[in-house]
Formats: C-alpha cells, structure tokens, sequence
C-alpha cells in the first residue's frame, strides 16, 4: 500500500506525463478554441507552477525560499483553479479575456501610477496625469476615462485572493459536479495566508527560520512543501485537461482514462 506521499507523487507522475504526451496537441486546440484566452491562461499558470515546483525540488536545504516558493506557487494554483471553474460553469471565454485585458491594463496603470509618485514626490498623483500616461503609453485607450480605468481596477479584482475565495466558498451552485473539490480550498488558503510573513519578510519568518531552528522540522516542511508543489501541478493539468473536453471530443477518452489512473 503506498504512503500519501507516494500517491501524491504517483498521481502527479501520471497526469503530467499524459499532459507532456498531448502538449502539442493541447497547444492546437487553444489556438482553435473558442475559449482561446481561459485555455492559455490555464496553460501559462501550468508552465509557471511547474518552473516553481522546480524551484521548491532546488530548494530542500534551504527552508526560507522554500517557504516563498510555495506561497508563490499556491497563488498561483488558486488563481489557476479559479479560472477553470468560472470556465466550467459559465462556459464562455469571459474571464480568460478580463484577465489578459482588464487585469494586465489593471496593474500596468498601477505601476505607472507608482513610478508616478516618485518622480513627482507626490502622495496622490492628480488624476489627469495618470489618465495622460495611460493613453500616451497604450494608444488603443487614447478615448479612456477615470470611469474607464475604475471599471477596469473592479473588474481585475475578481483575481485578489480574496475574491477567489469568496467566489470558491460562496458562490459555486450547490449542485456542480465538482464542488466535492472545493473543499480543499480554505485547506490551501490556510497554507497560503501561513507563508505570508516570508514573501515579506516579516520576523516571524526570520524566527521560524534563523533563530535556533529545529533542523529536523524545517527539513521535513521543506519536503511537504514539495507535496504541495506536486499536488498544484497535478490538479491544474488535470483541470485542463477536463476543461478541454468540453469543446474537443478527442480529450474526453483521455480525461476518462486519466482519471480512473488518479482517482
């Protein structure tokens, strides 16, 4: 009987070598897909949880970026996973769009407005200077307003962790399919809101990790954080690959067969 640590390994083992075998066809598909933006954005998240969970293997000595990482990369499951269920139950291309537009345009504007306050040393940069920058930096939004730009700050934030979850825990019809999946949401974000102090810096990341550390413990987390790793990869690909059925009749045998392979 294998340990949990061996099926979760076994499991992610056996998903990603379907997905690699079928990466080229996946990559078709999306480009003939009517669901062409939601169908990459879950492909990319895939390609940077699988560069992290990488990072996380690198890592088992070192506790601290290991502790990083794995913030990282649950952000990034979540983010991921949020997109495929939003796909599967509005089955349209509406929140793959609003991520490649609304959401990139949403932090452009912040940025800038940051760069904005350094150079003009200012604590509120006046309106018609952001407005000013955005249009001269993205022509296509030489007509955009602060209204405009408001509607798109409000619609990015459905991306905040926060919103992801109140949309995973609240909003999901009590009749999906899936929602036996969502359980393990508030599991994740427990995690997630754990790691906190180490993408920041904080003391209490310094303490758990400098000041007389068990070695033993943080050499046992550094290899749960691997688990975790494993586990985001595993599900985001074989989320995919469910999402692909929905338009593309040759993914359903390959679903069905993943699936008796890993449930």
């Amino acid at each position: 009987m294998l340990s949990e640590m061996d099926e979760i390994y076994q499991s992610y083992r056996i998903t990603s070598e379907v997905f690699s075998q079928h990466q080229e066809l996946i990559f078709e598909k999306i480009k003939l897909s009517k669901y062409p933006n939601t169908l990459a954005a879950q492909f990319f998240f895939i390609r940077k949880i699988d560069l992290l969970l990488e990072g996380i293997v690198n890592a088992t000595e070192s506790f601290y970026v290991s502790q990083i990482l794995t913030r990282t990369i649950l952000e990034h499951y979540l983010s991921c996973h949020y997109i495929w269920t939003k796909f599967r139950i509005e089955k349209t291309d509406d929140t793959g769009i609003a991520y490649y537009q609304a959401y990139r345009l949403s932090e452009f504007i912040k940025v800038q407005t940051y760069n904005l306050k350094l150079e003009l040393n200012v604590k509120n940069v006046p309106e018609e200077k952001r407005i000013e920058r955005l249009r001269s930096s993205h022509p296509e939004l030489k007509s955009i307003t602060s209204k405009g730009v408001q509607r798109l700050h409000t619609k990015a934030k459905q991306f905040d962790i926060k919103n992801i979850n109140d949309y995973l825990t609240n909003q999901i019809p009590s009749n999906d399919p899936f929602v036996e999946a969502h359980k393990s949401i508030p599991v994740v974000l427990r995690m997630y809101n754990r790691l906190s102090s180490f993408i920041h810096g904080g003391p209490e990341a310094e303490n758990k990790s400098f000041d007389d550390p068990n070695m033993f413990e943080l050499d046992m987390n550094c290899h749960e954080n691997r688990d975790w790793g494993l586990i985001a990869s595993q599900q985001s690909k074989y989320n995919m690959i469910h999402s692909l059925t929905l338009e593309f009749e040759e993914f359903v045998g390959i679903y069905l067969k993943l699936q008796k392979k890993v449930t």
